[in-house]
């Protein structure tokens, strides 16, 4: 699956689109209730359940840094050491 994000493009993963990929293919009888979605730096198996809850398990991977614009202008940079 590839995820283009306006304002950030190509991103590497999204558990949201993930999570409603599964779901439609599984509405449309395309695919069982659990389900590997592929991207291109690995997979996320997403499992919905019968009471409708949406379990999600695959790799995690830490947000380097973060920059942020508001409305105004005003910049703020965050960068995280990754342990």
């Amino acid at each position: 699956m590839n995820v283009w994000e306006r304002g950030a493009g190509l991103t590497k993963a999204c558990g949201t689109g993930a999570c409603a990929t599964a779901v439609a293919s599984a509405k449309k009888n395309l695919t069982e209730r659990l389900v590997n979605i592929h991207f291109q730096t690995g997979k996320l198996s997403i499992d919905w359940k019968e009471n409708n809850r949406i379990h999600m398990s695959g790799p995690v991977s830490n947000i380097q840094e973060l920059i942020l614009v508001s409305k105004n202008g005003i910049l703020k940079k965050f960068k995280r050491r990754v342990v």
